[in-house]
């Protein structure tokens, strides 16, 4: 019940950055609300950049704090994560 999150994108010379906060709120893993789960906050960062008309490059950090946190009880989630890739998008 208690979730949100804020995202801002801006171009920054030939770049386009971003970042995005994300909160979730304590909550409950099983039925009769027992089990509870710690609140978390997680910080992702952006860039991308146009290489060509048709190419461009993007990386992502997911969770910059290194937040330990769960989505459920038992299951592992990342840590900080690192993504670099290549978006194709002809115009034709």
């Amino acid at each position: 019940r208690q979730q949100a999150s804020f995202t801002a994108d801006m171009p920054l010379g030939e770049w386009n950055v971003g970042a995005q906060l994300q909160y979730v709120g304590k909550r409950f893993d099983n039925a009769s609300n027992t089990v509870s789960l710690d609140p978390y906050s997680l910080i992702n960062l952006t860039a991308s950049r146009h290489i060509d008309s048709d190419w461009r490059v993007l990386a992502r950090v997911n969770n910059l704090a290194n937040t330990s946190y769960a989505f459920a009880n038992g299951y592992a989630t990342a840590g900080r994560t690192f993504y670099v890739g290549l978006i194709w998008a002809p115009k034709k």
